[in-house]
């Protein structure tokens, strides 16, 4: 046998042993790049290894660089931010008792009106908050940017590049190399400062934090973080109803096939990039309507969902094969949104999988999955426990 048939028997060989799901990456413009080659998995045990037999002599020399303590005016600071809150509206309804806990947390703590940014904007007003700048020294001056390449518009807050190392065998393609995943907003946060002076904090939503910071610390990223196709939210319309008819909407449209008590369509997700041609990565869509009792049954994949007509859903968990042992998963709600004459179901943005994030959404990276196993499934949008230092 050939010494490039054997290269390409022993990488197949170890696709196919990897028994749980390999991390992907999706993002805005670059598709999905499935980590699941033999050499990334022995890279990343590798650096594992030496991670811990590191660890004594990083401790040590954390010890010896660790300054003196002052002692702290308060034991713990707690700030809570509310996007778009008016401050007039809030002072006004305190003041008539219309807000009794912002009342008491205004006079426990404090409550101060903070001017704003110049645009303002969330991504812009949280970035000049989080970092103590402004808009011209942290580079975030918008939801939207533009390629100076094309001057087509891109997310202002990060960059996803592509994977340009594979190993092909035929139509397979398996990535060799992580795709690049930068934040673009300038300028140290302030929790990094404090990380670097040995002080924990936990920083929870907090918009234009992905990919998560790192820093002596827990975060969970939020505003802008894309969902499983790489948008900022692209929900699923399945239904019967023809395009031309006057009911619009955003989103991607899907006709229902069949008719009667039983309608089927395909949900596409993201692009497969363990194939050459990157076809999308697809499931089976299946509606059972029992009109009589004014209920269906979805099923999606190996999912099923019993829904009342106009009820919305918990969280389920979708679950896409791209390869061999390689799966995706996301987060969704379903809701039967008619179901007489035409039958039409909403597929809410498939958003990332907490328990096993296809992008890294948190630091340390098993935080995500800590809070999500900690509490009912939901996508990436905060919990309430957090990890002491």
């Amino acid at each position: 046998m050939s010494p490039g048939a054997t290269t390409t028997l022993v990488a197949l060989a170890a696709l196919l042993a990897l028994g749980t799901p390999a991390e992907a990456y999706i993002g805005p413009g670059a598709g999905v790049a499935l980590v699941g080659s033999f050499l990334v998995l022995l890279t990343t045990i590798v650096v594992a290894l030496l991670s811990i037999l590191a660890w004594p002599f990083r401790t040590l020399w954390r010890v010896i660089r660790r300054r003196p303590k002052g002692r702290p005016a308060v034991r713990r600071l707690i700030i809570v931010g509310f996007d778009g809150q008016d401050p007039g509206l809030t002072e006004r309804w305190m003041a008539e008792g219309k807000l009794p806990n912002f009342k008491r947390l205004a006079e426990d703590g404090c409550f101060h009106r903070l001017r704003t940014s110049t645009p303002s904007v969330s991504p812009v007003a949280w970035s000049c908050f989080s970092t103590g700048t402004n808009p011209g020294r942290h580079n975030i001056f918008d939801f939207l940017d533009r390629d100076p390449r094309t001057y087509l518009p891109r997310l202002s807050s990060t960059h996803i590049g592509a994977v340009h190392r594979f190993l092909k065998l035929g139509r397979l393609r398996i990535p060799l190399e992580r795709p690049e995943l930068r934040l673009l907003r300038r300028s140290k946060p302030f929790w990094t400062v404090l990380g670097e002076h040995n002080i924990w904090s936990t920083i929870l939503r907090v918009p234009i934090t992905f990919p998560p910071d790192r820093f002596y610390g827990a975060e969970l990223s939020a505003m802008c973080v894309p969902d499983l196709l790489g948008t900022q939210g692209t929900f699923h319309l399945f239904t019967t109803r023809s395009s031309a008819e006057r009911f619009k909407e955003g989103g991607i449209r899907v006709a229902l096939e069949g008719g009667g008590d039983h309608f089927y369509a395909t949900l596409e997700g993201p692009e497969n990039s363990f194939l050459s041609d990157h076809p999308p990565l697809a499931l089976q869509l299946t509606i059972r309507v029992n009109r009589s009792a004014g209920r269906a049954r979805v099923e999606i994949g190996d999912r099923s969902v019993e829904l009342a007509a106009g009820e919305l859903s918990d969280w389920v968990t979708l679950t896409f094969p791209a390869a061999p042992a390689v799966t995706v998963s996301g987060l969704c709600r379903l809701q039967l949104t008619e179901m007489g004459e035409h039958v039409s179901l909403y597929l809410s943005p498939i958003n990332l999988d907490p328990d096993k994030p296809a992008m890294p959404i948190s630091h340390p990276g098993y935080y995500a999955t800590y809070l999500a196993r900690g509490s009912a499934p939901s996508p990436p949008s905060g919990w309430p426990r957090t990890p002491g230092p």
